[in-house]
């Protein structure tokens, strides 16, 4: 949240110097023309410059003005990137708050795996006085199926948070097969888990990849077999462009 708020201010303040900015070469460009409208009025009226002279002054000061506010919109996008780009380098610079243990201990590779919550306390960093989890347990044996229902901010999301050890807890313990998963590698834990989004989002390019998004690495029976289990093989099979050669 503080990193959050970081960039909402970050944001206000860039709107603010280019807004800035933006008055500010508007306010010297009028002036310039009208320093020239004056200056020329008084000279021609003293002979000392022609009609066409000043025409060709007010000329030059409208192709200077219009050039100028190009370069102050032009200024705006420089600083607007440079402030994106200190933010990104802030966060590749950044170091994750949950790291693995020095000697993790591997999550065996059984299928179907029991996942099991222990006495978990956990609350989030900007409400440290509020509970999420308040002593929750849950035991879910090897193919069974549970599915967590409540009104929002029950804890629904925290435990999926906490499972794929986004957070560390402060009390309490999550094992897999047995692992506690403070003691197992983050990359590994992490490849056990599958999350499917309540709306799907599907890229500009072929089913295969959009299937493969998931798992890089997949080859293309695995891209197949996972097609056939989400039902949808049948109707790629008749997609009009056939943009899924292997079926």
């Amino acid at each position: 949240m503080i990193y959050n708020n970081y960039i909402i201010n970050s944001d206000e303040d860039g709107l603010t110097a280019r807004a800035l900015l933006a008055a500010f070469a508007i306010f010297t460009v009028f002036a310039g023309l009208m320093a020239i409208i004056w200056l020329g009025a008084q000279w021609v009226q003293a002979g000392k410059m022609s009609l066409g002279e000043l025409s060709q002054f007010l000329l030059y000061g409208v192709m200077v003005a219009t050039n100028s506010a190009a370069l102050s919109e032009v200024w705006g996008d420089i600083q607007r990137a440079a402030g994106a780009m200190e933010r990104i380098l802030e966060l590749l610079k950044s170091q994750p708050g949950i790291v693995s243990a020095q000697n993790p201990v591997a999550i065996p590779l059984a299928k179907p795996q029991a996942i099991s919550l222990q006495n978990v306390f956990f609350n989030y960093p900007s409400r440290p006085e509020q509970h999420a989890l308040h002593n929750f347990t849950l035991d879910i044996t090897a193919g069974e199926t549970v599915a967590l229902v409540g009104p929002s901010g029950a804890g629904k999301s925290t435990v999926f948070q906490l499972l794929l050890r986004f957070y560390a807890m402060q009390q309490g313990k999550i094992c897999i097969n047995g692992v506690d998963i403070a003691q197992a590698d983050t990359t590994q834990l992490r490849q056990h888990i599958a999350i499917v989004h309540q709306e799907t989002s599907i890229f500009a390019t072929s089913v295969l990849e959009n299937i493969r998004f998931g798992k890089l690495d997949a080859s293309d029976e695995e891209v197949r077999m996972a097609a056939k289990a989400a039902a949808a093989d049948e109707f790629i099979q008749h997609l009009p462009e056939r943009v899924m050669i292997l079926f």
